[in-house]
């Protein structure tokens, strides 16, 4: 699979159904060019081939993208192909296929600041902000990022107006394009958003590690 041509096709993978004729018309690719990618697509978990017809879902595109990454693209060419919102949406259902409840673009006033992604389960909660990054931040703009992180995660139990239940524990966490490992930065996790599932999984062992702005608040 030409990756290229994968982020090329990944421009139009909005949610919904399409023939193989409306995403050949719209790409302008060849019809078999297009079919034979839509079949390795879905062999990986893009897109559901329906007779002559795909189905994608709100998080195709981003899977699209990252595959294209897996197969050698770089990270600044595929994040050209996806808007951040797009980035948002498939962090958002990573976290309620593991059965979180999921709050997007929470505001906070007095001063302004934004929350991308709550999600929450079972008295624990995590605090996400999607960085739809086109390239690597360097060690110390990383540090800022954590602490500008934890700062909102604190400003989130101050806040009892915005619809989250009291929580037992809140963790700040970054998810991001880029394809390498977790990373634990002042105890919050940069987690590229393919390892997302299984950080999600193996949340159990990463939290002696982890910062907790609950306990925090509390000491």
């Amino acid at each position: 699979m030409n990756p290229r041509t994968l982020l090329r096709l990944t421009e139009f993978l909005d949610e919904g159904q399409y023939t193989l004729d409306e995403l050949a018309e719209k790409s302008g690719l060849g019809e078999l060019v297009v079919q034979d990618m839509l079949r390795q697509m879905a062999d990986n978990g893009v897109g559901r081939i329906i007779d002559n017809s795909v189905e994608f879902s709100r998080g195709d595109k981003v899977a699209g993208a990252v595959l294209a990454v897996r197969l050698g693209c770089s990270v600044d060419e595929a994040s050209q192909h996806i808007g951040w919102r797009d980035f948002e949406d498939f962090v958002a259902e990573i976290l309620a296929a593991d059965g979180y409840t999921v709050k997007r673009t929470l505001r906070l006033k007095k001063p302004r600041a934004e929350i991308d992604v709550v999600a929450y389960r079972n008295g624990l909660g995590l605090v996400i902000d999607c960085k739809h990054w086109k390239r690597t931040a360097g060690a110390s703009s990383m540090r800022k990022v954590a602490e500008l992180q934890t700062g909102r995660a604190k400003r989130l139990v101050e806040n009892c107006d915005l619809g989250i239940p009291r929580l037992s524990s809140l963790y700040p966490v970054v998810a991001t394009l880029h394809e390498e490992n977790v990373q634990l930065i002042d105890g919050v996790p940069v987690v590229p958003v393919t390892r997302l599932s299984g950080f999600l999984r193996e949340f159990e062992g990463y939290i002696s590690a982890l910062r907790d702005v609950c306990r925090l608040e509390a000491e």
